[in-house]
C-alpha cells in the first residue's frame, strides 16, 4: 500500500515499477536522421570507376564547396567502386584518387551527380 491504494492493484499489475524503466520518460531524439541506404550486394563483376571531370575558374569557396559536395555523395551511397575526381584550374590539373574509399555505381549516385557535374564532366569505365 505504498501508493495509498487500499487494494494494491498498482503494485500487483506491474504500475508501482520503477520510474527509470519507463521508455515514455526518456526524452525525444534531438533530431531525426533518415536511415542510411543498405550497402549494395557484393555482385560478380569486377568494380567499376567513377571519373568526374570539374574545369574551376570561379569563387574558391563556392568549388570548396562543389568538391565537398561531390565527396559526400560518394559516401552517401557505400558499395565496392571506386572513384576519382579530375580538377582543373587554368592550364594545370590534379586527379583526386580516393583509394581507400569506395561507393556504389548506382542510378541515384548517377542522378544526383549529374546535379552537379556538367554533362562532360562524368563517365563510368
Amino acid at each position: 500500500m505504498a501508493n495509498g491504494n487500499a487494494t494494491g492493484y498498482a503494485e500487483a499489475n506491474g504500475f508501482g515499477a520503477d520510474a527509470a524503466d519507463d521508455p515514455w520518460d526518456e526524452p525525444p531524439p534531438e533530431a531525426y536522421e533518415p536511415p542510411a541506404p543498405p550497402p549494395e550486394p557484393p555482385r560478380a563483376e569486377p568494380a567499376r570507376r567513377i571519373l568526374v571531370t570539374l574545369r574551376l575558374g570561379g569563387d574558391t569557396e563556392t568549388e570548396k564547396q562543389r568538391l565537398n559536395e561531390i565527396y559526400r555523395l560518394f559516401l552517401k551511397y557505400p558499395g565496392q567502386d571506386r572513384f576519382c575526381v579530375h580538377v582543373w584550374r587554368g592550364g594545370g590539373g590534379w586527379e583526386l584518387d580516393f583509394p581507400n574509399t569506395t561507393t556504389s555505381c548506382c542510378d541515384a549516385l548517377l542522378e544526383e551527380l549529374r546535379g552537379l557535374v556538367p554533362p562532360d564532366g562524368l563517365r563510368v569505365e
